[in-house]
């Protein structure tokens, strides 16, 4: 009995071509019903494979403009800061100022540190710089009270939207976003410090 990839093609809007373990996938009832899947041919194993077999996909789409980027009228980026925002309050500039008098207020900038370099940060003692793609990983080492009062901010209020939801989903649940970010504070003239 000869060991084989098998070889699979999944068409929709969404996906773009890429391989990954069979045991990767995980469709629920309705994206079963949106997915077509069908089998396209059972392919020898190679002898690099055989030590560590596992049933290949081959996910394809369709080559679309860049509009397929767009859902709703929004693209998808703007539509899923969105939907954080439905669960993640927002504080303004002058709420945020108020806040830098609070000895329980964390303030945490998510932006890179090329960014806060350049425009300078808010309240250098009550802050921690972590970059948005090492929060999750940081934070409870960095936080380990997860009753802590948490402001999240970035340059526009997008990225630091993001970062309050994914803290509250785990157990931050006074993290909010700092609305406008970076760029807002300083419209509204609050001051800033440089590290």
């Amino acid at each position: 009995f000869a060991r084989a990839h098998i070889a699979l093609h999944i068409t929709t809007p969404h996906i773009t071509a890429l391989s990954l373990p069979l045991s990767h996938l995980r469709l629920t009832m309705a994206a079963r019903r949106l997915v077509s899947l069908r089998c396209v041919a059972l392919l020898p194993a190679t002898a690099m494979a055989r030590s560590a077999l596992v049933p290949q996909l081959l996910l394809h789409r369709r080559i679309h403009s860049a509009s397929s980027s767009v859902f709703n009228g929004k693209p998808n980026y703007q539509r899923i800061v969105g939907q954080a925002l439905q669960s993640v309050p927002e504080i303004d500039a002058a709420g945020a100022k108020k806040e830098l008098e609070s000895a329980s207020t964390v303030f945490i900038d998510v932006r890179e540190p090329s960014e806060w370099q350049t425009t300078g940060v808010v309240a250098a003692n009550k802050l921690l710089t972590v970059p948005r793609g090492m929060l999750e990983g940081k934070i409870e080492e960095l936080v380990p009270q997860t009753d802590q009062r948490i402001i999240v901010y970035c340059a526009a209020g997008m990225r630091s939207a993001l970062a309050a939801e994914s803290l509250q989903r785990m157990g931050y649940k006074n993290a909010i976003s700092l609305k406008g970010g970076m760029s807002n504070w300083q419209r509204e003239n609050m001051p800033t410090e440089h590290l």
